[in-house]
This record gives structure tokens, sequence and C-alpha cells, in this order.
């Protein structure tokens, strides 16, 4: 999506190049999953709100919108005291996995 794109094309070398391979990882990890610029930051709905992708000071935040859920499977996560979404930041490319 053209809009992600220029979001994408406009943020900091490394934060792009993060934003990039997980925006790739999830095009390919979950078949018909739409991109779109939502809240200023690109979201990816499969089903309703999946996940999105939020610069942060330390890296790339990729935020589970039911992540809540997810944290007994992926106790990576953290929900840092938010009742529904959980995340985890990604500082750099050796910690996508």
């Amino acid at each position: 999506m053209k809009a992600v794109d220029n979001y994408i094309n406009s943020l900091p070398e490394e934060k792009a190049m993060l934003a990039q391979l997980l925006r790739e990882l999830l095009h390919n990890i979950v078949p018909g999953i739409e991109e779109k610029l939502s809240y200023k930051i690109p979201f990816y709905h499969y089903h309703g709100m999946f996940c999105f992708l939020n610069p942060v000071k330390e890296g790339m935040d990729i935020g589970f919108c039911r992540g809540i859920d997810l944290l007994a499977a992926f106790p990576q996560l953290e929900d840092r005291g938010r009742a529904i979404v959980a995340s985890l930041v990604i500082r750099n490319k050796k910690d996508i996995h």
C-alpha cells in the first residue's frame, strides 16, 4: 500500500529496515492480511484488527491487538499495563525470529 510505503520510507534508516522486514514477514506468514495506515501507523487486519508497527525509541514495536490472549503462549510479549494490547520491541534484525 502506497501510504504504508511512504510511512516506512519516512522513518530513520534502522527503523525503516526493521519495519520493512516485519511487514514482509507478516505478508508471508498471514495470507490475505490487509495493510493500512491507521492512527498514523501501519495496521494489519486479518478478521479484524490484528497487529500494528509503531516506532519507539528502542526500535520498532510490534503490537498485537488481542495480545493479552497470547501472553501464556508467548511470554516475551509485554502488556505494559494495557487492557488488551501486548507487544514486543524489536531492537535489531536478530530479534526477528
